[in-house]
């Protein structure tokens, strides 16, 4: 069969020249089951892996009264870690994507192994993005849903050049932004046409049994949860900023720890409970995540805690390393695994050291969670309700401490995961987030660009010498504030063209301290790591 315009031979199923772009007469269309080409996208399958995909996502894309969203994984890795077929993943995704549908979100299957977007079928951050770039030039999609973890689809990592023990800082912002650029080095984000990115991150060793879990969980409880139960627990030295934050979703106050701990917090959470935030400190060396009065930090809580946890939720939890599953982690030894091959359907965390502060207003993660549980509880997907924590903390002006906590938050489980589906009154049909412009035909125009350069927040830390008496003025005030740093020498910095100086303390437990001051010794900030 040939172009009746140009000449061109054309695919068999393929409904415009790939050459001119004219139309194929219908009458003309054969199709074939077998042939990559005549795939239908009701299917939901493949999309992105025909040839003809652009005309297969316009058409599509152009009638589809949906949110849009991509499932994005690399399905040898995947079925290799999971020991399934790819019969099986496809069959589970394909179900999945069915289910969604009903709910008010096409979700459509890429897959790197058989991607015909680039020349590339590799799951690297930078080809990925290259791909997902060159998809959004031909539609809006709203959700991209990572399965797998980092040996799966890799994670961003940029150098960490917040002063802290980190020595680098990983999440899937990147694939958020569509740029591997280092958020520290000047760049202005316009999150509204971003993607809203959830990953689900597998271990080794786990069966194809338990990962099928979440989907059957998420099937069920996605818009199901008519009423908000939140439960709130925190470390005692941050009791304020987290009621202020909880005072959001729930009339009553967070339980504290030490009160609490992980031997009696399961008979302080309601049976019911759906909506967590967790205020507490984390590790990177053991599974708890810990309360804290004065040098007493007591184990809160635990993965064994979480798979004890009874009904469907959401959880923003704010310690360091909340959210860390990589380096050999299991469901028993992380509480985001635990917690995803369990009852949770959506979890946002830290991978590395965050901060915060102890007293409202909040700032870096109190900002981020607080923003994500109180959207959760209005009805936001969870996607939506990342992008608000985001948003908020790139308001003005921003200093080290923000930017690594914009790119180290990640969201895990189906970003397009909601408490209840929010219906127009007017139309009763699924309300639309505006993901871009639209054209005359109908059809969505590419995304605006979401990274600009922008010198506000370009931030470059160097060593700064400190006025002899503001030093000792400032050291005084975190000894009697922050028993934990007492004796503690810091190291000064100046902060890029804040104009302000930092001082950080960090112990050997690699708990930190920032203390930002003006060159008169007026403290304008200070955060103590989570």
């Amino acid at each position: 069969m040939f172009c009746e315009e140009c000449g061109t031979k054309l695919e068999p199923g393929i409904r415009f020249c790939e050459n001119c772009g004219t139309p194929v007469p219908m009458e003309n269309i054969t199709t074939n089951p077998q042939n990559e080409n005549t795939v239908k996208t009701e299917n939901c399958i493949s999309v992105f892996t025909s040839s003809n995909w652009q005309n297969l996502w316009k058409n599509e894309n152009s009638s589809c009264q949906n949110e849009t969203g991509i499932i994005l994984t690399k399905s040898s890795n995947l079925c290799s870690q999971l020991s399934c077929s790819t019969e099986q993943l496809n069959q589970l995704i394909k179900n999945y994507a069915e289910d969604s549908r009903k709910r008010g979100v096409s979700y459509y299957f890429l897959d790197m192994d058989f991607n015909k977007v680039s020349h590339s079928a590799s799951g690297s951050v930078i080809n990925v993005i290259d791909t997902l770039s060159e998809i959004c030039n031909i539609c809006s999609p709203k959700y991209l849903f990572i399965l797998g973890n980092e040996k799966v689809i890799d994670f961003q990592v940029w150098k960490n050049e917040s002063q802290d023990s980190d020595e680098d800082v990983s999440s899937d912002f990147g694939y958020t932004v569509l740029d591997v650029t280092s958020p520290w080095k000047g760049l202005k984000y316009t999150f509204d046409s971003a993607l809203r990115v959830g990953r689900l991150p597998t271990w080794n060793g786990e069966q194809f049994e338990l990962f099928e879990i979440y989907f059957s969980k998420a099937k069920q409880f996605i818009g199901q949860i008519l009423s908000v139960k939140p439960y709130g627990l925190s470390a005692l030295v941050w009791e304020n900023e987290s009621n202020h934050n909880y005072s959001s979703i729930a009339s009553n106050f967070v339980d504290v720890s030490p009160q609490v701990t992980q031997f009696n917090v399961d008979g302080r959470i309601p049976a019911d409970s759906n909506l967590f935030l967790f205020n507490l400190h984390g590790s990177d060396s053991t599974k708890f995540w810990y309360g804290q009065d004065g040098n007493d930090y007591p184990e809160a809580f635990s993965p064994e805690n979480m798979s004890r946890l009874s009904s469907p939720n959401f959880i923003g939890v704010e310690a360091c390393y909340g959210a860390m599953y990589e380096n050999g982690k299991t469901y028993a030894t992380s509480n985001v695994l635990a917690a995803l091959s369990n009852n949770t359907i959506a979890l946002l965390g830290s991978s590395r050291i965050a901060y915060g502060t102890s007293n409202p207003p909040g700032s870096c993660a109190d900002i981020v969670i607080g923003e994500f549980i109180k959207q959760i509880a209005k009805g936001a997907t969870a996607g939506d309700a990342h992008i608000e924590g985001l948003k908020k903390i790139t308001f003005g002006t921003m200093d080290d401490s923000d930017i690594k906590t914009l790119c180290e938050f990640a969201l895990y489980g189906d970003p397009s995961a909601c408490t209840r589906t929010v219906y127009s009154v007017k139309s009763s049909t699924f309300t639309k987030s505006t993901m871009g412009l639209t054209s005359k035909t109908g059809i969505r125009n590419s995304r605006i660009n979401i990274a600009i350069p922008d010198i506000r927040y370009q931030v470059h830390l160097s060593l700064a010498i400190v006025d002899k008496k503001i030093s000792e003025a400032i050291n005084q005030h975190v000894w009697d504030k922050y028993p934990q740093m007492k004796g503690v020498e810091p190291k000064s910095y100046n902060v890029g063209n804040t104009r302000l100086l930092q001082s950080v303390y960090q112990n050997n437990k690699k708990q930190v301290v920032k203390i930002y001051y003006d060159s008169f010794g007026h403290i304008k900030k200070e955060l103590s790591s989570k």
